[in-house]
């Protein structure tokens, strides 16, 4: 199936620099890099709330804010949504 894989990888990477383009917004940064953590950028536990709402509507689903703990860097929670 390389193809499949090929097209998650690609939307993987797609949902990766949204993400990016998401945090950046939140935490009012210029960039943020992939495997930059969110709490150690300035991030909050009222920004991740924030966060959490943007990504929602972003995306058109409910996201656990245990999950943004849990994949606190933008590489790992992509991954995580790519995958569930």
């Amino acid at each position: 199936m390389p193809h499949i894989e090929s097209a998650n990888a690609a939307s993987e990477i797609g949902l990766e620099w949204t993400l990016a383009a998401l945090w950046a917004e939140v935490l009012r940064l210029d960039r943020v890099g992939m495997r930059d953590n969110f709490f150690d950028l300035g991030g909050s536990s009222i920004l991740i709330q924030t966060l959490r709402v943007k990504l929602e509507a972003l995306i058109g689903r409910k996201v656990p804010i245990t999950d943004l703990y849990e994949f606190p860097t933008v590489s790992a929670l992509a991954a995580h949504l790519a995958s569930s």
